[in-house]
């Protein structure tokens, strides 16, 4: 028998740590219809032309990633093709809280000779804190992330500065 079905474990996603968020910083999720992104794309292209940063900076983690490229690909046509997109993919290191109930366990291990374990899938690295009967273990996972820098071309900027 797998080693996860002896135990049942609750997976509690914490959210994605990030760093402090700047202004040119654009952050898109998986949940965004492709007319809710409309927004986020009149907001970098606002950043670009009208506040004249740089550069921007669209992020997107995991099954968001699509969502991202969506976005970027529209600010640069919305720009007439005259702003240069940089991709750079990463891994992203998350930590979940991962929960099992110790009444269930011994109610499993009274059924059964073998004594309760605090193991958890092989693919998790994890830590754990006991706590009266619940046992808290934290899980860490990796998962993609793409950064795409959107900057505006010489010959744009050379436009908007005249």
């Amino acid at each position: 028998m797998p080693r996860h079905a002896q135990q049942p474990i609750l997976v509690n996603k914490r959210t994605p740590l990030r760093p402090a968020t700047q202004a040119t910083d654009l952050y898109v999720s998986r949940g965004q219809p492709a007319r809710s992104i409309v927004p986020v794309v009149n907001r970098g292209v606002k950043l670009l032309v009208e506040d004249q940063f740089e550069s921007i900076t669209v992020h997107g983690l995991g099954a968001a990633i699509p969502v991202a490229l969506r976005t970027a690909l529209t600010i640069q046509a919305k720009l007439h093709h005259q702003a240069t997109l940089c991709p750079t993919t990463t891994t992203v290191t998350l930590f979940d809280d991962c929960h099992q109930d110790q009444r269930q366990q011994q109610r499993r291990s009274s059924s059964t000779a073998t004594a309760p374990t605090a193991s958890v899938d092989s693919a998790f690295n994890t830590t754990t804190e006991s706590h009266n009967d619940d046992e808290f273990v934290t899980c860490t996972r990796n998962n993609s992330a793409i950064h795409i820098v959107i900057s505006l071309t010489q010959a744009a900027r050379a436009k908007l500065t005249a």
